[in-house]
């Protein structure tokens, strides 16, 4: 037993899509908390490093059965190739068939299935191997959707943990109501985004690239782009207010994103730009520095990184009026208002009253709210758990 504590996470550092893993084991670092590897779901990994290890991170546990691929041959097919005469036939014919889009959907399920079990298998062996389970859900569940192998997962993993990790009562409340809470649990506020984004580059330079005016207010839509996010309301909104502002939506569609109707909305809008591509660091910080106000008109939610960056960057917001965006902006209205949800008119009469509040006192009140969520003082639950779990082990 070492005075360092090591844990193996998944995600590991460097996640191009979301700093938060860097961010949250930046701040566990000071506490001789390691993140020392990225975590595989795999036994002969885990036998070979399990002993260097005093825990692991999940954080979204969906991809490892979802994407789950199996190593070994198919004893099946093995079986009727060498010992059934004639089976080389049905072998031909699956091989035919194997492109076929319900075939892949079969195989991909059958995948699914032996990822799960797999899975299981796994979170047993850590468990006899004395090392902690922490998960952090981020999302009671999936934004794209879920299904009965998902939920089976989650349950496995709910019994299986030691720790959870909820960004907020509401996720802790929702997840009670869908599976059993058996381990320790914890409420962490998401942290902001301290120290992550570059300063924004000159604001006539961005605004020249994008190809937006100077002289009308800009609100924004900015990250990943998801159908959970409202962005068909968000259209609407600016259409009500008839180009009195200019709207900015960039980010990488998802894969289950119809962007070609996001791109008919958009196109029928006055002074409006759609970049569906993935944002640099740098890119975020440039947009967010020119929007007056981000928007997040959001469909659900249970954690939002988009809300912290937002706050970090000292932009006020314009969110649907959800248990989450209520426990972070509370009455706070000049940090950033909310708005019922999928109701795009009175989004647009928000808009207009947020907007009227001088620039700098929505920039300074967003601001004051990021620094309540510094993650040296949101981890300090999580490091008093597992600074106890490795003294009892010692």
């Amino acid at each position: 037993m070492t005075d360092t504590i090591k844990i193996a996470s998944l995600p590991g550092w460097n996640d191009p899509y979301n700093p938060y893993v860097d961010l949250f084991y930046g701040a566990l670092a000071h506490h001789g908390i390691e993140l020392a590897d990225e975590l595989k779901m795999d036994i002969d990994w885990l036998r070979e490093n399990g002993n260097h290890l005093d825990g692991i991170h999940l954080h979204w546990p969906e991809v490892l059965w979802r994407s789950f691929k199996p190593t070994k041959p198919n004893r099946i097919r093995l079986f009727l190739r060498n010992k059934v005469p004639g089976a080389w036939r049905l072998i031909k014919y699956t091989d035919q068939i194997q492109n076929l889009s319900w075939y892949q959907k079969f195989l991909s399920l059958g995948d699914k299935i032996k990822g799960l079990l797999y899975f299981r298998k796994f979170l047993a062996i850590v468990r006899q191997s004395k090392i902690r389970i922490i998960w952090t859900l981020h999302n009671v569940e999936n934004h794209e959707g879920h299904d009965v192998i998902d939920r089976l997962g989650y349950h496995c993993l709910s019994k299986a943990a030691d720790l959870i990790i909820f960004h907020s009562e509401i996720s802790k409340n929702e997840f009670k109501a869908r599976y059993r809470l058996k381990a320790r649990s914890v409420i962490m506020p998401h942290g902001n985004y301290d120290g992550v984004y570059p300063a924004p580059r000159p604001r006539k330079t961005v605004l020249e690239e994008t190809g937006l005016r100077h002289d009308l207010p800009i609100v924004s839509c900015l990250g990943m782009l998801r159908n959970y996010k409202g962005l068909d309301i968000a259209c609407e909104a600016i259409a009500a207010l008839n180009g009195e502002v200019q709207f900015l939506c960039a980010g990488l569609p998802h894969s289950s994103f119809n962007i070609d109707a996001l791109l008919h909305q958009i196109n029928k809008l006055p002074h409006a730009v759609l970049l569906p591509r993935f944002l640099s660091e740098q890119e975020f910080a440039d947009y967010v520095s020119i929007s007056d106000a981000l928007l997040l008109p959001y469909r659900k939610i249970t954690g939002s990184g988009a809300l912290l960056a937002a706050l970090t960057l000292s932009k006020g917001v314009i969110a649907s009026d959800l248990p989450y965006f209520q426990e972070v902006l509370g009455k706070k209205a000049e940090a950033g208002v909310l708005v019922p949800p999928e109701n795009a008119s009175v989004l647009a009469e928000n808009i207009r009253e947020y907007l009227s509040i001088p620039a700098e006192v929505r920039n300074q009140a967003a601001r004051c709210l990021a620094e309540q969520y510094n993650w040296a003082k949101v981890v300090a639950p999580i490091v008093e758990i597992i600074i106890t779990w490795h003294k009892h082990a010692a």
